[in-house]
């Protein structure tokens, strides 16, 4: 099981809620009515599809039997479905989806290039691929935390890195699309209001993450992590 909360998850959909807005206005949906929520967590993001995106049915997977669960308890829907599945392996047929989204899931896959292929072979021609994925190698804070004068990693780096997550997956995607066939890549950083409460929530709510793991930290006055947006297209 991953280390987020239900709540954590659904502040992560919050913040990237404008840019989902954006790849959904870019599928060619009338051509097949159906998408692929990879790692869909407690499935806030699942339900979003179904609820937003007129006429489509949208399928949640996920490894994780315990978060899987919550979302089912939280959707229902007739057009929303679930499956307990690997990423890496997905049990469907080829040219299926017209649209795949990846929220911050493929940094926990080891082998996330064979996530990619998957999701490359299940969307139909014309489909789209969407990722939003974290860089902590822009990872910005403030005071720095120093050592002789030299600054220190941020803990969360170091925690996602005994996890076996990839930190730094969000700045290499656009390279792993194109290596894998898609085109039209498209890609940048989410935008944000740092002066905004909820910035404030966030830093609060990797504090908790950080301290009930046994990681003790002290937020500063200001942190940053580089979100990247990543859209190919199978043609």
């Amino acid at each position: 099981m991953l280390p987020y909360s239900s709540p954590f998850l659904s502040g992560q959909a919050r913040r990237t809620q404008a840019t989902r807005k954006y790849f959904y206005d870019q599928v060619p949906w009338e051509d097949a009515p159906l998408t692929l929520d990879l790692g869909c967590g407690n499935g806030t993001i699942t339900l979003e599809l179904a609820l937003n995106t007129p006429y489509v049915t949208a399928i949640g997977i996920d490894i994780d039997p315990t978060l899987l669960s919550k979302a089912v308890k939280n959707s229902d829907h007739n057009a929303v479905h679930y499956l307990l599945a690997d990423a890496t392996t997905l049990p469907f047929r080829s040219n299926l989806f017209s649209f795949t989204l990846d929220h911050f899931t493929l940094m926990w896959i080891e082998k996330y290039r064979l996530a990619l292929k998957e999701a490359y072979r299940t969307l139909r021609t014309g489909g789209l691929f969407a990722s939003i994925e974290p860089d902590y190698n822009g990872r910005i804070e403030a005071p720095l935390r120093l050592s002789d004068t030299k600054p220190l990693a941020p803990p969360i780096i170091e925690y996602l890195h005994n996890l076996g997550a990839n930190p730094y997956l969000g700045s290499q995607l656009p390279l792993a699309l194109n290596k894998e066939g898609y085109k039209r890549i498209r890609f940048g950083v989410l935008a944000w209001e740092f002066n905004k409460p909820a910035a404030q929530k966030e830093i609060r709510g990797e504090a908790n993450l950080l301290k009930a793991h046994g990681i003790p930290w002290t937020p500063p006055r200001f942190t940053f992590t580089p979100i990247f947006w990543v859209l190919g297209e199978k043609t």
